[in-house]
């Protein structure tokens, strides 16, 4: 079905040709969902914070821009961590403490630096027994 949609493009039908295509799509589409990255910027409806732990579009897109998209973690050497994957938006100063989204006290980090600075903000009892798994009650049968 592929091939037939595409012909026009792709003349010869290579399906190799096809999938890089489809990968680039992918690729882009995941980027503008995560990071709003070529999303049009659209000016906020208000200014009044929010306490939803949505991140706006637009510190996303900067977020994502500023950092080069990959985490901005940096060691006691100056090694910058390579990873471009696994990519969370972290709040320098916690999200529990500011309430609020702003694109001076965020940074891009990888899920494991950004595990590494929860625990040194909160502590490693806090952040372990917020990843433990929660206990369900159990559902009485029904029959």
């Amino acid at each position: 079905m592929a091939q037939d949609l595409l012909r026009h493009r792709v003349r010869d039908g290579d399906l190799a040709a096809i999938f890089e295509r489809a990968l680039d799509l992918l690729i882009e589409r995941v980027k503008k969902e995560r990071f709003a990255s070529g999303c049009s910027p659209r000016t906020p409806a208000a200014t009044k914070p929010s306490e939803s732990r949505h991140v706006p579009a637009s510190i996303r897109r900067e977020l994502y821009k500023r950092d080069g998209g990959r985490c901005a973690f940096v060691d006691e050497s100056g090694r910058r961590c390579p990873e471009t994957g696994f990519l969370e938006l972290d709040h320098v100063d916690g999200y529990a403490r500011t309430r609020a989204h702003a694109a001076d006290a965020m940074r891009v980090l990888c899920h494991a630096h950004n595990q590494h600075a929860a625990e040194l903000i909160y502590g490693r009892a806090k952040m372990e027994a917020s990843r433990a798994p929660k206990a369900t009650p159990k559902q009485p049968r029904l029959l």
